[in-house]
């Protein structure tokens, strides 16, 4: 307050932080992330520095071809670190219709040269800051069976460049390649439909899969 007749006490300005433009970056949406950052404080500024990442973040990983028939998108996924114990919800976006075919020195293409198709899960909230940049295990519920459905293993699910999905039976001594609709999953084996009614039967022997390593050399 101040006496009766006198003039109003200056409003003290309120602090104003400047900083040159060249400093000011814009991204696209929030939040924002540091992905990678190339440099230390005292290196010299010279190439790319860091790298940025915009957007509520999103979960990419992939399928073999013997349960991609099984992904839809809305379906629930469970997102967990096994390194850290850290774990989200999410949902399936999206998943390729074509296979892509991991090249070789890639971590994720493992022991095999199997094709995968790519999916990317949306989470339900926003994901642990600790989860940012890790590998995640992905477990997503397709559906449950209330009685016995035809199965066979998972190896034995071929996917042909034509995008269609086949088993090979043997019989005696002959083999021939049955067209399927693959179902559920679990327990490495997945369930299956012939195309063709009565193609395939409960006690078919089925192909699982051909070592084509050397065998070992003998001294």
């Amino acid at each position: 307050s101040s006496p009766a007749g006198a003039p109003p006490a200056p409003r003290r300005a309120a602090p104003r932080v400047t900083v040159p433009l060249a400093e000011i970056v814009y991204v696209r949406a929030a939040p924002a992330y540091v992905q990678q950052l190339s440099v230390h404080v005292g290196d010299d500024a010279d190439g790319d520095l860091l790298s940025v990442a915009a957007g509520p973040p999103v979960v990419d990983g992939s399928v073999g071809p013997d349960v991609k028939g099984l992904v839809k998108p809305g379906q629930k996924v469970s997102i967990v670190s096994e390194a850290t114990g850290a774990h989200a919800a999410g949902t399936v976006e999206s998943i390729a219709d074509r296979p892509t075919k991991p090249h070789k020195g890639d971590e994720q293409a493992g022991d095999t040269d199997a094709d995968t198709y790519a999916l990317r899960v949306r989470p339900s909230g926003r994901l642990p800051v600790d989860l940012l940049g890790e590998d995640v295990r992905l477990t997503i519920t397709a559906a449950s069976s209330r009685h016995a459905v035809p199965a066979v293993p998972t190896t034995a699910i071929s996917a042909g460049a034509d995008g269609q999905t086949t088993v090979t039976v043997r019989e005696g001594g002959q083999e021939r390649r049955v067209v399927v609709e693959t179902g559920m999953t679990a327990d490495g084996y997945v369930q299956v439909t012939p195309r063709r009614h009565g193609a395939l039967s409960v006690g078919d022997r089925v192909v699982v899969g051909v070592d084509e390593r050397p065998a070992p050399e003998t001294p």
